[in-house]
């Protein structure tokens, strides 16, 4: 008797200790339920085994067949266990066990069984409750068409069912610290996240999901308390809900597509831009939970990427910007010159016809000018000017202009002098702009008939440059971005964009502000707010706009070196009747020949050439005959430019850009020939071959 106890004994405990030994491993309920069916097989011959595990709101369950039960019989059987549950456990709701949901056991046992039930009444049926801190938690459900109740068994279910629960509280203790950490995790994280379970049903959301979807549904959480899997609109406001559209896109997915990744991008009216990620979550074999979506605010990264990619843009038209300049104003140079030397011969019809070319090619010059400014950063060559002279300037530029289009000018500008530190050409040309734009959106709009433009030295002894029309006004849609470059709302061929960004980039880098304010129907007024200087005003800057005499020039020998023959004969052409003489060369090397020879009394040379530049020139010139570098001017296409800008502030250089008129240069030679010679050092730095001119 005693040998039979002991044997008894060791075939209970051997079970018992391999289940123990696994359930000590195992992390989660369908592991620890896979080991216990599994161990069970081995020892007691039923057919099919069903458990189900309630925690709060979680359901677990799964069903275990034997090789020879159709998985379908399996999960009809669990299916049944569950509906019976429900009363007792409202958790299960509709839930419901698929094939997927029944796995295979590998224990022993008969085998090939072909007469065994579909479906298994309740005499085939074991059933055990499971219970958790005295509390049921679940069932354990064996069906057999075998007697599977004996004392042997009944105390092996019992044992390890009794280890089971001891185990299932350890893990939902375990479940339930886990759960708090993720709820810290989830409350912290900078993105939203939003839990659907297997039947599409909405499970949870953390804080900033819930943030996120106020932001951009203004019915606020209405999509998120249908269900993923409703055939119905997943929002009664869809059409005004980005994330109830991307729900139903989930919803749609094919079953294959639903087990992997689904990403979009959605944006509200309010412009804010979220990246919105769906992700299946698979068992390993298969069967699914549901979906966890994921949504991350990236507005502030699209925006950063536009800008990026606008930054691109920006640089390859500033490395454009100097051939632009240099196969433009080039030609545009012979135009300009050879249309004021036919301007002496017409007259009546033939003169206004030319001034309309004049017309044309001024505004070809502005625009090149303008994209070279907006390509370069350095737009300041700072003198004291007194800025009421330059919108004097400014103004009788554009009052032939304003006077075509029946536009009225009104000047009320400050009686003292406002001097300021800026560059007088660039200032003019912002004046130039700020005309045009008024002129232009009164001309088409046929709003409005005129412009004022008004300065004053407020108390924060700052200067202030009003420019008021009373137009159409600026539409409420475009105001923001009414600086943006290559924003026109121009006609095609009226406008390029430019004239306004232009101006706030020249205004900036003379440390001030330039601010726009419109009421559509009624006015635009753009303010310039420059520091006053208390300073005397530079006297070559500060002349009034005499007619200059060139008897200065009368004895003069002049070289010009340009490689651009129609540029050479343009100028030369053009100033000859006023110096002494004037030779021209179109190859540096032979220029330097001509000048060991002989002593010019002024050099125009231009910049970029082939083989030898105008920099590499100059610096051999000066090396040769020190004096000759106070008589250089230098003729740039492109004085914007990098290279050639730093080279012009190093040498102290005058410079002239192209295209110029022969006024300007004839005066600048005046100015040069009033200067007595000098000696001149050596720039310390001077690029070479490749400046752009």
């Amino acid at each position: 008797m005693t040998t039979l106890h002991n044997t008894a004994a060791e075939e209970l405990l051997r079970p018992l200790y391999d289940f123990t030994s696994k359930a000590s491993s195992s992390l989660n309920i369908q592991t620890l339920m896979t080991h216990f069916f599994n161990i069970l097989s081995k020892e007691i011959e039923f057919d099919i085994g069903v458990f189900f595990v309630v925690d709060d709101d979680q359901v677990e369950t799964r069903a275990y067949v034997r090789p020879w039960i159709d998985r379908a019989v399996g999960s009809r059987f669990a299916s049944r266990v569950l509906d019976r549950a429900k009363p007792a456990f409202p958790a299960i709701k509709n839930r419901t066990l698929d094939n997927r949901a029944c796995s295979v056991l590998h224990g022993s046992g008969k085998s090939g069984a072909a007469a065994e039930p579909t479906e298994y009444d309740d005499t085939m049926v074991t059933n055990l409750a499971l219970t958790c801190w005295g509390k049921p938690c679940g069932m354990i459900a064996l069906a057999s068409t075998t007697n599977i109740s004996t004392e042997k068994s009944n105390a092996l279910i019992g044992a390890m069912a009794e280890h089971l629960t001891a185990v299932i509280e350890r893990l939902f203790t375990r479940q339930d610290i886990e759960r708090k950490k993720l709820s810290n995790i989830l409350c912290s994280m900078t993105e939203g996240v939003y839990l659907f379970d297997a039947d599409g049903s909405f499970v949870s959301i953390n804080p900033k999901g819930m943030d996120l979807i106020t932001n951009l549904c203004e019915f606020d959480t209405e999509c998120i308390t249908k269900s993923l899997s409703s055939t119905d609109m997943l929002c009664l406001h869809a059409s005004n809900c980005n994330f109830a559209a991307f729900l139903e896109k989930v919803r749609n997915l094919s079953e294959q597509e639903k087990t992997g990744t689904f990403r979009d991008e959605v944006q509200n009216s309010a412009g804010k831009t979220l990246a919105l990620t769906a992700t299946s979550l698979s068992h390993d074999e298969g069967w699914q939970y549901g979906h966890v979506i994921t949504a991350k605010d990236i507005t502030e990264e699209r925006m950063l990427q536009k800008k990026m990619i606008h930054s691109s843009k920006l640089a390859s038209l500033g490395e454009m910007a100097a051939g632009i300049a240099h196969e433009i104003n080039n030609p545009l140079q012979s135009i300009l010159l050879n249309i004021e030397m036919l301007g002496t011969t017409l007259d009546g019809s033939g003169n206004k016809r030319l001034e309309r070319v004049f017309e044309g090619v001024s505004r070809i010059r502005a625009i090149v000018k303008d994209l070279l400014i907006f390509a370069r950063e350095d737009t300041t060559d700072a003198q004291n000017v007194d800025l009421n002279i330059v919108i004097e300037k400014g103004t009788d530029i554009m009052r032939h202009q304003l006077k075509l289009a029946n536009v009225n000018v009104r000047l009320d500008l400050e009686k003292r002098p406002l001097i300021v530190s800026c560059n007088r050409n660039l200032f003019q040309q912002v004046i130039i702009n700020l005309f045009q734009n008024a002129k232009d959106a009164i001309e088409e709009s046929k709003t409005g008939s005129t412009v004022s433009i008004s300065s004053r030295l407020t108390d924060d002894n700052t200067v202030t440059v009003e420019v008021t029309d009373d137009g159409p006004g600026i539409p409420d849609e475009i105001m923001t971005k009414i600086f943006e470059p290559f924003l026109t709302t121009k006609d095609v061929g009226k406008g390029t964009g430019l004239g306004l960004s232009v101006s706030r980039k020249i205004i900036e880098g003379m440390s001030g502000t330039l601010t726009v304010e419109s009421k559509p129907g009624s006015h635009t007024t753009f303010s310039i707010a420059i520091p006053h200087k208390s300073t005397v005003i530079d006297e070559r800057r500060s002349r009034r706009h005499r007619e200059p005499t060139y008897d200065k020039l009368a004895n003069l020998s002049v070289l010009m070196v340009d490689d651009e023959h129609e540029v050479l004969h343009s100028v030369c052409d053009s100033i000859s009747a006023h110096v002494g003489t004037i030779e021209t060369s179109n190859d540096s090397a032979s220029a330097y020949e001509r000048i060991k020879e002989r002593d010019y009394d002024i050099l125009l040379l231009d910049i970029r050439m082939p083989g030898m530049d105008g920099t590499e020139l100059y610096q051999k010139i000066i090396e040769l005959k020190p004096a000759l570098g106070s008589r250089v001017l230098f003729l740039s296409g492109d004085i914007e430019g990098e290279e050639t800008a730093e080279f012009l502030r190093e040498s102290k250089c005058r410079y002239l850009p192209k295209p110029f008129t022969s006024k300007e240069l004839l005066m600048m030679m005046c100015e040069i020939a009033a200067k007595p010679t000098k000696r001149t050092k050596a720039p310390t730095t001077v690029k070479g071959a490749g400046l752009n001119g």
